[in-house]
């Protein structure tokens, strides 16, 4: 089935598209998360406004949800590559 509209491959193409751009923005904000980390850390140790105490609690609290996220994010990722998978192999009906 030859498509010579061109529509079935701009879909194929817009949704391949779409779910690199999805894959890539979640990098993103996982990298933007450890820039974050990383200016705080830099930021609460050198004003000296938090107790010992305080930044082993943030510590604490930030390497709890780094890993809730990178769980969360695994699943995501896992689930877009499935799909562009799942939409790679329509290839032959386009």
């Amino acid at each position: 089935m030859f498509d010579e509209s061109f529509n079935l491959s701009r879909t194929y193409f817009s949704v391949l598209q779409t779910l690199r751009l999805a894959s890539n923005m979640i990098d993103d904000a996982m990298q933007d998360w450890a820039y974050l980390r990383q200016e705080w850390d830099a930021v609460a140790v050198s004003s000296q406004m938090f107790s010992q105490d305080d930044l082993d609690a943030a510590a604490h609290n930030w390497n709890t949800t780094t890993a809730l996220l990178e769980v969360r994010v695994q699943r995501v990722q896992a689930r877009i590559t499935r799909k562009s998978e799942d939409v790679k192999s329509l290839r032959d009906g386009v």
